[in-house]
């Protein structure tokens, strides 16, 4: 009877010690995931907000060029407004003069190509967004050669300016394509990297 205690003593003995050796290497595995998993969210978090930093000043570059191209824009418009583009208003509904369809294609020419300028300057707000911004970018975009479009149909028919030429609501299209971009970089610039995601759409 005592060989057989003494048996059964040395079985519990070791199946215990096999169950404490079980525990701690589950114990330790346990751990090792913990801090694997803490770790790899920790290099995600920190990833991402450097993420975000790095979008930031993409953004802003992107978006003063595109403003920077804006500016120079309007200036070179501004440079030309001696043409006389001829409307309906301050010369009359007749016929063109060489001379009056010759302003209209040279400012058509104008438009073409400050619309060229621009849409090479916000390559870089469609690349790096947000959505909106781009958009809103290209809306410019699209007045600038819309009004380029109606100088060359007005020179084309070689009839003067008139409201079915859509100028006035194609210029203020323009602005205010213009005064929202701005206020959409505002907006960008201001929010954080972290609460930007809802800026993206």
């Amino acid at each position: 009877m005592i060989v057989i205690r003494d048996r059964m003593w040395t079985m519990d003995q070791g199946v215990a010690a096999v169950l404490g050796a079980a525990v701690g290497v589950v114990g330790t595995l346990g751990t090792a995931v913990f801090t694997y998993a803490a770790t790899r969210a920790q290099t995600r978090d920190a990833g991402m907000v450097e993420h975000g930093h790095w979008l930031r000043e993409k953004r802003l570059v992107a978006c003063s060029a595109f403003l920077e191209a804006l500016t120079q824009v309007q200036r070179t418009i501004d440079s030309h407004s001696d043409l006389d583009v001829p409307d309906i208003d301050h010369h009359g509904d007749g016929p063109l003069t060489a001379s009056q369809r010759e302003a209209l294609r040279t400012a058509a020419r104008l438009f073409e190509e400050q619309a060229e300028l621009l849409t090479q300057a916000r390559a870089g707000v469609d690349q790096f967004g947000p959505g909106r911004l781009a958009k809103l970018s290209n809306n410019v975009v699209q007045a600038v050669r819309d009004a380029a479009f109606e100088l060359r149909l007005a020179e084309r028919r070689g009839r003067p300016l008139s409201d079915e030429t859509r100028i006035a609501g194609i210029m203020t299209k323009w602005e205010q394509s213009e005064e929202a971009f701005r206020a959409g970089v505002r907006v960008v610039m201001e929010t954080p990297p972290q609460r930007r995601r809802l800026l993206r759409r």
